[in-house]
């Protein structure tokens, strides 16, 4: 049955393959955006395009109202060079949270508030830390400024279980796609045979396949058993070693360049943590609940992705 969901992040590398497996499905979309007409080039085939700016209500509240789902994944782009951590907290942590409080206060206005809300969270959550302990949706928040700012628009999406709409968290790791994300930045590199092993290479690596990605989201929009955080990354954490190794038989070059962690601290500042210091996250959550992926391990989902 055809039903109305609210996106926000529609035209983002997550939102624009999730939104044609919704409307593929038969659902009624509306894509709010701070520029609809650029939605609608990109996402073709909506109910409707809002102007959305989350810091004010507007007509977008209306859409908001007897809507089955909310889906939240705004947020400016995290894998870039911050000049400060006052730039960090202002633009890449405040539109979170600026974002999650709107739709939670459009929730809170509606007459007939949403069934479920899925809002997007990070690994970060639990911070970058030189660590080979499983994370799971148990594992306490991290402590450095990565989890301060996760924790923070998480608990404004918390804010719209408190009005009583099921709410998932969803604690994404590193999205792998074809067009967009780190796999496909990095695959010109590794076709040229310069494709390097970031020291010390033993770092883990929580990715996700974007078709998974959008599978965990759908799953959550279906299974009422499915509230709270939900760790989005595939069953089988890969070592960046791991991750450079399979992505070189992949595109059929031997994978020799070892390049120090420095170099992307210098190009990438502190955001390097997020390749240098990641989690060794695991979607236990998922797995319990039966949610079946489509790419469990590293070099299926990257052969599927890069077409080697």
């Amino acid at each position: 049955m055809a039903k109305r969901i609210v996106i926000t992040g529609a035209t983002g590398q997550i939102g624009r393959p999730l939104s044609a497996r919704l409307l593929a499905a038969g659902h009624d979309l509306v894509v709010l955006s701070r520029n609809p007409e650029h939605a609608r080039r990109v996402v073709p085939g909506a109910q409707d395009y809002l102007a959305w700016q989350p810091g004010q209500s507007g007509p977008w509240f209306e859409a908001v109202d007897g809507a089955h789902a909310v889906i939240g994944l705004a947020g400016a782009p995290f894998f870039r060079k911050w000049k400060t951590r006052e730039e960090f907290d202002r633009v890449g942590t405040g539109s979170r949270i600026l974002a999650n409080r709107g739709l939670v206060d459009a929730m809170r206005a509606a007459a007939v508030r949403p069934k479920v809300c899925i809002s997007a969270s990070a690994v970060g959550y639990y911070g970058f830390a030189d660590s080979d302990d499983e994370v799971t949706e148990v594992t306490p928040t991290g402590s450095d400024k990565w989890a301060e700012g996760n924790v923070a628009w998480e608990a404004e999406a918390v804010r719209a279980s408190e009005l009583g709409v099921r709410t998932v968290r969803l604690r994404t790791g590193i999205v792998l796609s074809a067009d967009e994300g780190m796999a496909a930045s990095m695959v010109g590199q590794y076709r040229r045979g310069f494709g390097p092993i970031l020291m010390p290479g033993s770092q883990w690596l929580p990715w996700i396949h974007v078709a998974d990605e959008v599978g965990l989201i759908v799953f959550a929009l279906e299974d009422d058993h499915v509230s709270g955080p939900l760790n989005a990354s595939a069953p089988e954490p890969a070592r960046f070693g791991d991750f450079a190794r399979a992505m070189g038989r992949v595109v059929g070059k031997h994978v020799w360049l070892r390049v120090p962690g420095i170099f992307m601290r210098l190009a990438l500042g502190d955001v390097a943590d997020s390749v240098l210091h990641n989690r060794r996250m695991v979607p236990a959550k998922a797995l319990e609940l039966g949610y079946a992926f489509q790419f469990r391990s590293i070099e299926p989902a990257l052969r599927d992705l890069l077409g080697g």
